[in-house]
């Protein structure tokens, strides 16, 4: 009998191929379970039944899990369903988009289907209004996460068809970068950064060997793994001594100090790594914030594609098209880079930009519209999505571009292989 349902939120027409737990769902419950009786709700496993279907005789408390806007909007029609037929139930709200609409000051406190809105890490703070909703005490409408100081290991029983889902490691949490573009930066400003300590790593690994088997997939999530090269080097030291079977997937910076963790790398079996690179344009690069040495960057990008290509390490390269002050001479040297390295940049990702809330270009939305030209085009109905009209391009424009450079430089077998699943 579950107290809270914790909901992973389906998305209508999106096309989900991904075999991987929702991160933050699996977090929240995995701290909850000892505390209360906790069940995780992945709306994708049944789209077309109603999350109350799920309710029993002890379900008091339903917490959404909100990553992006897309979510949040289906959540929010889920959440009223629920209030118009269960007023009593209590009805959370939280998540990486949750964080940034706090953080950008425009959370909808005066929607009446939640009951509270929970933003930044919810192990703690979730935990402490389950336990007001037990004692029937009054619960604010806002609860500001609290940092947790540490990485939850993770139950990954709890998860619905644990069994047939990519089981993933927090290596660390929180981002030391502030590209002006991504919404990491939403939980940064409400939690610390935490790198965490290889032992955990190890035993967190050595449950999912014993659940699993020593050949499963494993994702290794993280914004940071690689920055702390001391540990990025112990940890695939170790994966290497336990479970050298099983596959691995993780994110690195291409200018990441790569080269001190090489070696236990190529050890490794690597189902792929994703580099977001996102432009070869220094002064969209330095626009974006990526770094402040653009061209120190996109040389060590060079020079990363290159290693992992000759050491046949699988990875996959995004880029983003259509940022502040884009214009055809920045795209031909992204599109200029890309062509030049296809040989070794046989699996890529092309995107136009999207404005996520909590994050700089968010909230500094109206300046740089001004500055550069530019008109927002909104993609949901709640005009929390938003991309780009630049001077030079439509959105449509853009994505036209975008794709035409994938179909140009993709390899269809290869881009198959590094990307046959992705997170959800």
């Amino acid at each position: 009998m579950a107290f809270i349902l914790v909901v992973n939120p389906y998305v209508p027409g999106q096309v989900k191929q991904d075999k991987v737990m929702n991160m933050g769902v699996l977090t929240v419950a995995s701290a909850l379970a000892d505390e209360v009786d906790v069940k995780i709700v992945d709306h994708y496993s049944n789209p077309t039944r109603s999350i109350s279907e799920w309710f029993d005789t002890d379900t008091q408390v339903v917490a959404f899990s909100c990553s992006g806007a897309e979510s949040y909007y289906t959540s929010l029609i889920e959440a009223r369903k629920i209030k118009l037929g269960y007023p009593d139930k209590v009805i959370l709200m939280g998540g990486q988009h949750i964080s940034g609409l706090f953080q950008s000051g425009i959370l909808p406190v005066n929607e009446v289907a939640v009951d509270c809105f929970t933003p930044g890490p919810g192990e703690i703070s979730i935990g402490k209004i389950v336990n007001a909703v037990k004692k029937r005490e009054k619960i604010p409408k806002v609860v500001l996460g609290e940092d947790p100081r540490k990485i939850y290991s993770l139950n990954y029983s709890l998860y619905p068809d644990w069994k047939n889902l990519i089981p993933c490691v927090e290596i660390g949490r929180g981002c030391n970068h502030s590209c002006n573009f991504c919404n990491s930066e939403n939980m940064r400003k409400i939690s610390r950064y935490i790198c965490r300590d290889v032992s955990e790593v190890d035993r967190e690994v050595k449950t999912i060997v014993d659940y699993y088997g020593d050949d499963t997939d494993i994702f290794l999530f993280g914004s940071i793994f690689g920055e702390n090269t001391r540990q990025t080097a112990t940890v695939l030291n170790d994966l290497y001594e336990f479970a050298p079977r099983a596959k691995y997937t993780f994110n690195l910076r291409t200018d990441c100090q790569w080269e001190k963790f090489i070696d236990p790398l190529e050890k490794l079996k690597i189902r792929s790594v994703f580099f977001g690179m996102e432009s070869a344009s220094k002064s969209i690069l330095k626009k974006m914030n990526k770094s402040r040495n653009p061209e120190h960057y996109i040389e060590r990008s060079k020079m990363a594609i290159k290693k992992f290509s000759e050491e046949n390490i699988p990875f996959f390269t995004s880029f983003i098209l259509g940022y502040w002050g884009e214009n055809q001479d920045t795209i031909n040297e992204t599109k200029c880079f890309i062509y030049k390295n296809r040989d070794c940049l046989r699996a890529i990702g092309v995107n136009r930009f999207y404005i996520y809330p909590g994050t700089y270009d968010f909230d500094n939305v109206q300046e740089l519209s001004h500055v550069y030209g530019c008109k927002i085009q909104y993609l949901d109905e709640l005009q929390l999505y938003s991309i780009l009209r630049q001077r030079d391009f439509t959105g449509e424009e853009i994505e036209k571009i975008c794709r035409s450079i994938e179909i140009d430089c993709n390899d269809p077998d290869y881009y198959e292989k590094v990307r046959s699943w992705r997170f959800r």
